[in-house]
């Protein structure tokens, strides 16, 4: 963070123009006299990179699947399951379709 600091004298007790707003988090306070700007707290910009895991249509299905624990949501099952490559086959997913339909629990269709 920079901030600056000035002595009280240098600060007139005139304000022509005070603007309290912000500007994407960056400028906290600002006055403006005389055509000059005078920034009391500026933030850095800094940008870091962002990992975009769930997208919202991504998402979707994993709280559908959340909400209806109970019920099955197919739908949102195929959209999660080889979601970042899990590297689920034709085979597994017809294993798992079957414990489905026949309430069998998915941890003894592996064994």
């Amino acid at each position: 963070m920079n901030a600056i600091f000035m002595p009280q004298s240098d600060i007139s007790l005139k304000r022509i123009n005070t603007k309290y707003f912000n500007l994407s988090g960056k400028n906290l306070w600002i006055e403006i006299k005389h055509s000059e700007t005078i920034k009391l707290f500026q933030a850095t910009n800094n940008t870091y990179e962002t990992a975009h895991i769930f997208e919202r249509t991504n998402a979707q299905p994993y709280l559908r699947l959340i909400k209806n624990e109970n019920e099955s949501d197919n739908d949102a099952f195929h959209r999660i399951i080889n979601f970042q490559a899990r590297s689920i086959g034709k085979a597994t997913l017809q294993k798992i379709e079957i414990s489905t339909k026949d309430d069998v629990h998915y941890f003894h269709i592996f064994n």
